[in-house]
């Protein structure tokens, strides 16, 4: 795998929304992004040159590291503000039943 995403247990790894909400609220753009260089690389890596591909060398991959910090306090971190845990459960179904009505797909 070049791309690796690293996630907390909170996060449903089946939802590619929840994983980027994780990836643009916990990944810190300079701190969590960690490049390794010249690990074993396979014949179907597409970005590599014919001749690493053929001697099987110039693999590297990426590691996004989208959890919160371990030094982070519980009571510090931010509390999720989505619309099924923001509103009570009556206004959160009255807004899915009239969504298309407010001009949403």
């Amino acid at each position: 795998m070049s791309y690796v995403i690293i996630v907390d247990g909170d996060v449903d790894v089946t939802n590619m929304e929840a994983v980027d909400h994780a990836m643009v609220a916990k990944c810190h753009p300079y701190k969590n992004i960690y490049r390794f260089k010249d690990s074993s690389a396979s014949p179907l890596m597409p970005w590599l040159s014919p001749e690493d591909r053929k001697k099987g060398i110039g693999g590297a991959y990426v590691l996004f590291d989208c959890t919160w910090p371990k030094e982070l306090l519980p009571a510090a971190i931010p509390k999720k503000v989505t619309l099924d845990v923001a509103w009570p459960k009556g206004v959160y179904e009255k807004i899915l039943k009239n969504w298309n009505d407010y001009g949403y797909e």
